[in-house]
């Protein structure tokens, strides 16, 4: 089943700054597209639990905090991140 997924503002102006800055765009624009593809095509079983009915993502080189609510098929990505890789 799919689920609608909504980025926060802030998330939004994150990865803004992280493909502003970024010298591999066109990857940073590759795992954003991939995390709202693995959020929309099956958020529940994606990534890792947190507190609080928080979870994590990691596409390389992004991660991304998120909540789902199963019952209204939402998914909302609260903040986004550059992590390093290796």
């Amino acid at each position: 089943m799919k689920y609608h997924v909504r980025w926060s503002p802030t998330a939004e102006d994150e990865l803004t700054d992280l493909w502003v800055d970024a010298k591999d765009r066109s990857v940073v624009s590759a795992a954003a597209a991939a995390i709202d593809h693995r959020l929309a095509a099956n958020a529940e079983n994606e990534g890792e639990s947190r507190a609080a009915g928080i979870r994590i993502l990691f596409s390389a080189p992004l991660a991304a905090t998120y909540e789902v609510n199963p019952r209204t098929r939402q998914v909302y990505v609260a903040h986004i991140w550059r992590y390093r890789v290796g």
